[in-house]
């Protein structure tokens, strides 16, 4: 059985807030009864050291017991909660509470009993009874006995506190629950909402809405980015949808041209329109070869372009390379008369040399085909801290501003008829592109048209 993020979340939330709030609560209730005990016992015991403190002083102001100067003594300790006897050095009853008011006693004793048990139940309290000796200058003088409700007692006052007190103390604990309970759903709903909005703009990307957007404005870091990633996922998924789009209407257009030019040479030839001569044959070789050459470009651009490309690395002098590469070409650079120098690159590199050297190739066999005769092309290197570049400059015709952004892409030709006046198919670049990228490096051109073209391969060491 599956639930959904909201509900799971709410349940997550109410479970940790009410764990929590009991334990706040009982601790709180735990402390407070703690507090006020030891509260009580020593208020208890201040009671009972001033009312010895009164009597002893009571007896050195006259110098004998006068039940008359107890009295006012015994009625406030009465008052208190304290019943209490007085007896004289030889025993003597100076003064009984219980023979004052037996009735108040009894009363006073029962009430402390009743607010102990509503209060305190597993306190077991009883009367209890203290007896302090009481002296002066001329020794011992004579005995309180002092009765109380023990071990400590409340009165109907402080009953009635403890009562509000845990009242109040149980109202803000239901008040502090339902808030969190609803801060927490509130919660749970800002976080699960925003992520069952991605999940339908995932669906409708998966029916091949592409256009489907999700709102980035989300404040949370981790949902926007969520929602970022599921954006680019979508727009990527568009470009590729158009790439695709674009790649087929561009094979169809590169091969339409040849295949129909092969098509009416050989009916005319069948028809007998044309004569099967060597010369008409050979273009139609020409053609069939330009479609083969096509063919095999646009398998070296998928394997190129293929993710799971194995990379051979491996250490080898750069100025051995270059000059490798240079020295494949000088014939056909002679045979246009066009100029080609290659730098002394002194340092090695690691990294996969078949790779780079077909990255070379492309971008030389470009510079020859828009390079005019009597033109310059040259080839260097230049090693860096964590990267080294290799450059291929030319002076040939240039590439415009309105073409820079495309030369990487897929069968595209800055000559706008697409003539085959330079040949090729428009996928040089894009191989190179791929291999750089493969390869952890980067591709970038500088042109003044007419003037310069410039072509910077970034590969990390």
């Amino acid at each position: 059985m599956t639930f959904p993020l909201k509900a799971k979340l709410s349940a997550a939330f109410a479970l940790v807030t009410i764990c929590v709030v009991a334990f706040i609560f009982f601790y709180a209730h735990y402390a407070l009864d703690s507090n006020f005990q030891r509260y009580l016992l020593h208020r208890q015991d201040t009671r009972i050291a001033e009312v010895k403190r009164s009597a002893e002083e009571s007896y050195a102001a006259s110098g004998a017991w006068e039940s008359r100067s107890i009295e006012p003594i015994g009625i406030s300790a009465l008052e208190q909660g304290l019943i209490l006897v007085l007896r004289d050095a030889s025993g003597g009853v100076v003064w009984d509470a219980a023979e004052h008011n037996s009735g108040m006693c009894a009363d006073m004793l029962e009430d402390m009993a009743a607010n102990m048990r509503r209060e305190y139940p597993d306190v077991d309290g009883g009367y209890t009874t203290q007896n302090i000796a009481l002296y002066a200058e001329s020794g011992r003088t004579g005995e309180l006995e002092i009765g109380y409700y023990g071990p400590f007692y409340l009165t109907s006052d402080e009953s009635l506190f403890i009562g509000a007190v845990d009242g109040a103390l149980l109202f803000g604990t239901v008040l502090s629950l339902l808030l969190s309970l609803a801060a927490g759903i509130l919660l749970a709903w800002r976080i699960a909402s925003p992520i069952a909005k991605v999940a339908a703009v995932s669906r409708e990307i998966a029916k091949g809405d592409y256009n489907a957007r999700g709102d980035e404005g989300d404040s949370t870091t981790e949902i926007r980015s969520l929602i970022r990633a599921v954006n680019e996922l979508a727009y990527v998924l568009s470009e590729q949808r158009r790439l695709r789009k674009r790649l087929t209407q561009d094979i169809e257009h590169e091969l339409k041209t040849p295949m129909y030019a092969l098509q009416c040479n050989v009916e005319a030839m069948i028809d007998g329109v044309y004569d099967p001569s060597p010369e008409r044959l050979r273009g139609c070789l020409d053609e069939i070869t330009r479609i083969n050459g096509m063919i095999g470009g646009l398998n070296a651009l998928a394997k190129s372009e293929d993710n799971s490309l194995e990379i051979e690395r491996g250490e080898f002098d750069m100025g051995e390379m270059l000059a490798s590469v240079c020295a494949g070409f000088e014939g056909a650079f002679a045979d246009k008369g066009v100029a080609l120098t290659c730098g002394n690159a002194r340092f090695r590199v690691s990294t996969d040399g078949g790779k780079l050297a077909r990255i070379l190739v492309n971008l030389l066999s470009n510079s020859l085909k828009y390079t005019p005769e009597g033109g310059r092309v040259a080839v260097n290197a230049r090693d860096g801290a964590d990267r080294f570049e290799v450059t291929v400059a030319d002076n040939g015709c240039g590439i415009s501003a309105k073409d820079m952004p495309l030369i990487f892409e897929r069968f595209y030709r800055t000559d706008e008829s697409r003539a085959r006046g330079t040949g090729g198919a428009g996928i040089g670049l894009a191989i190179v592109r791929a291999l750089a990228t493969a390869l952890g490096g980067t591709v970038s051109v500088e042109s003044e048209p007419g003037v310069r073209t410039v072509f910077t391969v970034s590969i990390a060491k």
